[in-house]
């Protein structure tokens, strides 16, 4: 898994809300005739013939972090969207390859989720990009010096998420 930075989105024009979901794929600067969800590209990845791009929105009110999957001929083969329910607001920090195709993503610096790429998909129901939750820290004490409190709308949303989440990752019945 080798990281690169040859992959671009086009710069979009005139009001925020006016700008479609998806953008022009650039690879070193020529348009590849094929369009991805976002507007930025949070990280870039080459493995075997395939290209896998974390991209994002990058809007303080409308955060979304999608896995994208590209073949060779830079054709989409595979996304998951982390959509509000478990991304929100939150930026992503920083990531840590695992080797065998897997990454751990860290998400506003203690949501941690597991990401394996299968771009050989060998079967009916299993999926080229599979997510799965990592571990997430809590901070519920008072701050005494400042005597702040708990985020609590920030631990609802995480409860929310946490349970969407484990919900999503949990196998259907065959």
């Amino acid at each position: 898994m080798l990281e690169i930075k040859g992959f671009s989105l086009e710069k979009h024009e005139g009001p925020y809300e006016n700008w479609p979901e998806i953008s022009k794929l650039f690879k070193d600067g020529e348009y590849t005739n094929h369009k991805i969800p976002g507007y930025y590209i949070e990280r870039q990845f080459q493995f075997d013939e395939y290209y896998f791009l974390v991209t994002s929105y990058d809007c303080p009110f409308e955060e979304q972090c999608d896995f994208i999957l590209l073949n060779k001929d830079y054709k989409l083969i595979a996304k998951k969207s982390l959509i509000p329910w478990n991304y929100s607001s939150w930026n992503l920090d920083g990531h840590e390859y695992l080797g065998n195709n897997q990454f751990i993503f860290t998400f506003n610096k203690d949501y941690k989720l597991k990401v394996k790429l299968n771009p050989n998909k060998t079967g009916l129901f299993s999926k080229r990009i599979v997510i799965n939750y990592c571990k997430i820290i809590l901070d519920l004490s008072v701050n005494k010096k400042s005597k702040s409190k708990p985020d609590l709308p920030g631990l609802v949303l995480t409860f929310y998420s946490l349970t969407r989440l484990l919900w999503n990752s949990c196998p259907s019945p065959r």
